[in-house]
């Protein structure tokens, strides 16, 4: 623990990131992953948008399972983020009910539909750490963002949205704040 990092390493901000804009897709929205943004179900201008990027509803769910196994590997990498990686990709579950209501109002998604259940199965605190190859106990480690609570740090806003989507902490760390 000698070589301590005084910033979030760039994998778990970008993931943190992804999970954090799938997380808030409002109600009866859908993702424009290629914006970045949340477009109303019943626009004209997003469905135009979303078409226009080559997006779905299978590219959505690509995405999420994409952005799943990003995260478990990445919770794999660096075992210290495992908890906030796994209680991020956990509270996906309010999105995937979302969407899954979302995209059930177009009967071409029918046959979608029921990979949105096996991806909220994956998503689970078990399997989670079963994927992570923790132990059940592991999303329960003290947060490494606790030692971020002082007021000796600063907040960087960066990449898509708002500083609350896309945020870099930054502080002077010693070996002692993790013990």
């Amino acid at each position: 623990m000698d070589n301590i990092s005084s910033e979030i390493p760039k994998d778990v901000s970008d993931i943190l990131i992804d999970l954090d804009f799938i997380t808030n897709v409002p109600r009866m929205h859908k993702l424009n992953i290629k914006l970045g943004t949340y477009v109303n179900a019943g626009s004209w201008s997003g469905a135009g948008s979303r078409a226009w990027y080559g997006e779905s509803c299978g590219g959505t769910i690509d995405y999420i399972n994409n952005t799943i196994t990003k995260a478990i590997e990445i919770a794999r990498k660096y075992p210290i983020w495992t908890k906030i990686i796994c209680e991020r990709t956990a509270n996906l579950k309010r999105a995937l009910s979302n969407l899954k209501c979302v995209y059930s109002m177009n009967s071409r998604n029918i046959r979608k539909i029921s990979e949105f259940d096996l991806i909220d199965i994956r998503i689970s605190p078990q399997a989670l750490a079963n994927a992570c190859n923790q132990m059940k106990d592991s999303c329960l480690e003290p947060d490494p963002l606790d030692i971020f609570k002082s007021s000796d740090y600063s907040i960087e806003s960066r990449g898509r949205g708002s500083p609350s989507k896309s945020m870099n902490l930054k502080r002077s760390l010693s070996a002692n704040d993790l013990s």
